[in-house]
């Protein structure tokens, strides 16, 4: 099982603890290694969602504002 998390940098405020957290849920869950990939203003979360999804992950997480949200669920539906 492969999981990504898809992160807004600007608009999650403690990253490193999010990371922790996530990391420390995969594990517990044993889920596998967790990807942590970050938005930019030119690629919000879209095609991070679509290449994570063309390699194989089978858990597909989003972190930030209603944009990053909604970016991720298009390339997800």
């Amino acid at each position: 099982m492969s999981v990504v998390a898809i992160v807004n940098p600007t608009k999650v405020n403690d990253r490193d603890g999010l990371r922790a957290r996530l990391v420390t849920a995969a594990e517990q869950y044993e889920l596998g290694e967790l990807q942590w990939v970050e938005t930019t203003a030119e690629e919000p979360g879209t095609a991070q969602a679509a290449t994570a999804v063309a390699e194989g992950a089978s858990l597909v997480l989003a972190a930030g504002g209603d944009g990053t949200v909604r970016a991720v669920a298009t390339a997800l539906s």
